[in-house]
């Protein structure tokens, strides 16, 4: 009977050993429990304090890119130089017609002297007025621009084109220059291709230089040479060129020579030395609403070597001020660019020359028919987007999104409005935890 007592008592120590150590657990449990409560709570309010490392950027962009056809919005006016077609339309279309100012000529003078063009038409803008010829000498046009032409095909030829100047006084300089191009189709079979070029005058040669064709390879070439000590007296002169075309025993040939901007400039006596150049000024102006950006690109070309420069107009100072320059070759195409209203070209050279100008292209940044406002998540957790709104003092536009941007995802919205130069407009961007303002003026 004892013993059944001592093992009853041991069991119910057990027991009671066994329901303490579970309170015991319970109790460690409980306040772990409510350590972690205290904790999550404790990164809530400090996330709640700090927008929980929410951010965001917001653009918003309402411009759009506007092209302009030149006839539309430009005009032209030539300053100096010969205009022969000016019409604002040639710059509308790559089309082959073009704006055309020929250049005039500017020189020193004083003493009763001065600078004199002896050659009449040596552009050949006119055909072959003023000319004389023998054989197969004829007007045409490459490039928009007046030559004269020599073609033959066969095997023996002797081609003249000359011009009688008249000089009034003894030059103190002279200078002879043109341009000119020689091709045969078939060179090996070439016996003799040249050009002479002389002065001649009461029957007597004064001057003369042979150019054989080699020298041009088929390509334009430019010659110019000092003849003042062949003008030593008043009086009429010849200036003459002779081709001379020979093929090779019995064969044909195609030979093909070309001349254009013949000039024979004299200085006389009696000045300072002398500078001559020629030039030509065009000013060129856009009238255009308002605008953010503007950006003209205009293709030129000029068929001889020169200097151009775009001066833009400063209207606050009523002054001009060096924008750019180019070095043109001649015969080459290339882009004047520019970003201002009213420009100037002002072109120069040594020697006559064209200026052709064949389309501009004109652009410019302005206020567009609608607004897009961007949205991107900057931060480093996702963030919770409600609404984007635009609005002024008058009206507002809201656009609900209620949707999840990850980091560095971007959201926009697109609202149908056109906005206002000078007045203030704010973007509101909500998430679940913030509101972001963006205050603008267009």
């Amino acid at each position: 009977m004892a013993n059944r007592r001592s093992q009853a008592s041991v069991i119910g120590a057990l027991f009671l050993i066994m329901i303490l150590m579970l309170i015991v657990a319970l109790n460690l449990r409980y306040v772990r429990v409510i350590g972690e409560i205290e904790a999550r709570a404790r990164r809530a309010l400090e996330e709640a304090s700090s927008g929980g490392g929410e951010s965001v950027e917001v653009e918003v962009e309402y411009t759009e890119l506007e092209e302009y056809e030149p006839s539309s919005v430009a005009s032209l006016e030539v300053l100096r130089g010969e205009p022969i077609h000016t019409d604002v339309e040639a710059l509308d279309e790559r089309d082959g017609v073009y704006v055309v100012v020929d250049s005039e000529i500017i020189s020193g003078g004083g003493g009763g002297g001065g600078t004199e063009e002896l050659v009449s038409n040596g552009d050949f803008e006119h055909d072959l007025d003023g000319w004389s010829s023998t054989g197969p000498w004829t007007s045409d046009t490459e490039d928009g621009n007046g030559i004269a032409r020599c073609t033959y095909f066969g095997n023996r030829r002797v081609a003249e084109l000359w011009q009688e100047i008249e000089l009034g006084n003894t030059p103190s300089e002279a200078t002879l220059s043109f341009d000119y191009y020689m091709h045969a189709s078939f060179p090996p079979w070439v016996r003799t291709f040249q050009m002479v070029v002389s002065i001649v005058k009461d029957g007597w040669v004064v001057w003369t230089t042979t150019i054989d064709w080699t020298s041009s390879g088929g390509s334009w070439r430019d010659f110019s040479a000092d003849v003042t000590s062949a003008l030593t007296e008043p009086g009429t002169y010849t200036l003459k060129f002779t081709v001379y075309m020979r093929a090779k025993g019995k064969l044909v040939v195609l030979f093909i020579t070309k001349l254009d901007n013949v000039s024979l400039l004299v200085t006389y006596p009696g000045q300072p030395p002398t500078i001559t150049a020629y030039v030509a000024d065009l000013n060129l102006t856009l009238s255009l609403d308002s605008y953010y950006e503007l950006n003209c690109s205009l293709l030129t070309r000029l068929n001889a070597t020169a200097l151009l420069e775009v001066y833009a107009y400063i209207e606050e100072d009523n002054s001009w001020t060096l924008k750019s320059k180019y070095y043109a070759v001649g015969g080459e195409w290339f882009n004047v660019t520019f970003n201002e209203e009213k420009v100037m070209l002002h072109v120069e050279s040594d020697r006559p020359f064209r200026l052709e100008l064949e389309y501009l292209e004109i652009s410019a940044l302005v206020l567009g028919d609608r607004v897009v406002v961007w949205v991107e998540n900057s931060g480093q957790r996702p963030l919770e987007l409600y609404a984007i709104w635009l609005r002024n003092s008058s009206w507002e536009y809201r656009a609900d999104r209620h949707t999840i941007l990850f980091p560095y995802e971007l959201e926009s919205v697109e609202l149908e409005v056109k906005l206002t130069l000078g007045s203030e407009y704010e973007v509101r961007v909500v998430t679940a935890r913030n509101v972001y303002s963006v205050v603008f003026e267009p």
